[in-house]
């Protein structure tokens, strides 16, 4: 659990502590949803963090709009059709069907960047899109960040 606050706390570098606070609130749900669908959790911390800024009430305009933590489209396979938005944006089900997602997108397409691509409605092109991108790059710098905070937190 640690290891999760302190990547969200790296990822999110605002001056409120009050958002601070709220992102962490979803971290066992992170946890939970990553050992169950063996998703990195780091991985779903960058992911969120792009999609939703950890804002849960996050909607775009259109009808099929993402929505939520995970940034989720009404109706779609992720969310097995789901079209009521207050469902789709409760955070344990859009969590829990956005790493579920994400892990399906991650088998059927071979990479990480690849699956990204996919989730955000691509297909599982080797090229990359600027979305996916951030999101893959965002997630290499929590990596490296957690490792860093990590390495200098072990004893000698």
């Amino acid at each position: 659990m640690a290891e999760i606050l302190l990547a969200i706390a790296l990822v999110l570098p605002w001056p409120s502590v009050d958002r601070a606070e709220r992102a962490q609130r979803f971290a066992p749900l992170i946890l939970e949803a990553s050992e169950r669908y063996q998703v990195d959790a780091l991985l779903v911390v960058a992911l969120i963090a792009r999609e939703s800024s950890f804002r849960q009430r996050i909607r775009g305009k259109s009808d099929r709009a993402d929505v939520g933590l995970m940034g989720l489209r009404l109706g779609d396979d992720c969310v097995d059709g789901e079209t009521d938005p207050a469902v789709v944006l409760a955070p344990r089900f859009n969590i829990m069907r956005g790493v579920r997602c994400l892990a399906r997108h991650v088998k059927r397409c071979g990479s990480v960047l690849r699956a990204l691509n996919r989730y955000n409605g691509r297909r599982c092109s080797p090229k990359s899109w600027p979305h996916s991108r951030r999101i893959l790059a965002n997630y290499q710098r929590i990596r490296e960040l957690v490792e860093k905070r990590v390495v200098i937190r072990e004893p000698l």
